[in-house]
């Protein structure tokens, strides 16, 4: 499968704002000197180490805003978690249901939005993400170590990785997903992918022809599943689904058509 765009701060896919050539012919008026968005690190072979991040820059591309990703403690944002995006204004919008709708309301961002798009949105993002926080923190607890907090010299990296962990262990638990056996939440994973692979049907996307939330969503999921460099019994369940391998890709390809582009001058 072909990887994402790397997105790095100084030129990533939906314009940047230190582009070469200059503003990007489909930047939107709204925004005319870009948001900055905030971005998880780039770990495990994936863009950013976060399903939610990857899903607000989706948007950003598709809206044809500058944007420019910025490094983000969580704890910084309004609600202390990433991702959110600072407008130019000052104004600060945080998690990405609130970043679409702004988007929708105010950069002519359009994605379809009906009742199946809206119930798989939700049955990826409140369900199946905490199937893979368990598999992604229970499987490759160094892997996640080294990729999310090697910035951290040791002993403190340790320290710092343990409490976190146990905070992830927490919400775990508090979510449910954390209190069932693994053997249980695999059923639970095989029914999900079903449910998504029927919802899905014959079309391109999940609303039809065109790009829903929901679409957005599953693709930034399982990015990081595919994308990753990880093997555990989450990336063997997904790969086996050649209907959503197939999605993935449509998934990117209307990325890179819709949003907006740099472009080096001659």
């Amino acid at each position: 499968m072909r990887r994402l765009h790397e997105g790095h701060p100084l030129c990533p896919l939906g314009g940047s704002l230190d582009c070469p050539s200059g503003p990007c012919s489909g930047q939107s008026a709204v925004f005319p000197s870009g948001v900055r968005a905030s971005r998880a690190p780039p770990a495990f072979g994936i863009s950013q180490a976060s399903p939610f991040s990857l899903k607000a820059e989706h948007l950003l591309r598709l809206a044809e805003v500058l944007y420019r990703l910025e490094p983000a403690n969580p704890t910084s944002g309004p609600r202390k978690k990433i991702p959110f995006v600072t407008c130019p204004d000052g104004a600060v919008l945080s998690d990405t249901v609130n970043i679409q709708r702004h988007l929708e309301q105010h950069a002519g961002l359009v994605l379809v939005r009906n009742a199946q798009t809206t119930l798989v949105r939700r049955l990826l993002e409140e369900h199946l993400y905490w199937a893979q926080v368990y598999f992604r923190w229970t499987y490759h607890p160094q892997d996640v170590r080294d990729g999310l907090f090697g910035a951290i010299p040791w002993p403190l990296r340790g320290l710092v990785f343990a409490m976190v962990r146990r905070e992830v262990r927490g919400n775990l638990w508090s979510q449910g997903m954390g209190r069932r056996p693994e053997s249980e939440i695999l059923t639970l994973v095989e029914e999900d992918l079903d449910t998504l692979e029927q919802a899905l049907g014959e079309g391109p996307f999940f609303g039809g022809e065109s790009l829903s939330a929901a679409d957005l969503s599953c693709h930034a999921l399982f990015a990081q599943v595919a994308g990753s460099t990880f093997d555990d019994p989450l990336v063997t369940a997904f790969r086996r689904r050649t209907g959503l391998l197939a999605h993935q890709e449509r998934v990117e390809t209307a990325l890179d058509e819709g949003g907006s582009s740099c472009s080096t001058p001659s």
